[in-house]
């Protein structure tokens, strides 16, 4: 039997695409995948489960999410911001998928 991946969308941006914000985008996208959790406190996660933490304020293809899902391996997918002092780059978490050994 499969084991189930616990979701965490977090993010506050009230931006709408399509008429939806990035919380209510993302639920609807993985409503069809099998084998999810989605929670709405991260203390709901089993300390062995796999989590996947998805930040809603970025947009997320199908296929990404649907790659993140099946990966079954630690991921992380970042972003880089350009600080205004030229070449200098911060690196910045945007979603998470690990998985406790």
């Amino acid at each position: 039997m499969p084991t189930s991946t616990y979701i965490y969308i977090f993010g506050e941006s009230e931006i709408t695409i399509w008429g939806l914000t990035g919380q209510v985008r993302l639920q609807r996208m993985l409503q069809t995948h099998e084998h999810i959790k989605l929670v709405d406190d991260v203390e709901k996660i089993p300390a062995s489960a796999t989590a996947l933490f998805l930040n809603s304020n970025f947009l997320f293809d199908a296929r990404v999410l649907t790659a993140l899902l099946g990966t079954g391996q630690e991921n992380r997918l970042i972003r880089r911001r350009r600080l205004p002092c030229g070449d200098t780059h911060r690196w910045q978490s945007g979603t998470a998928n690990t998985q406790e050994s």
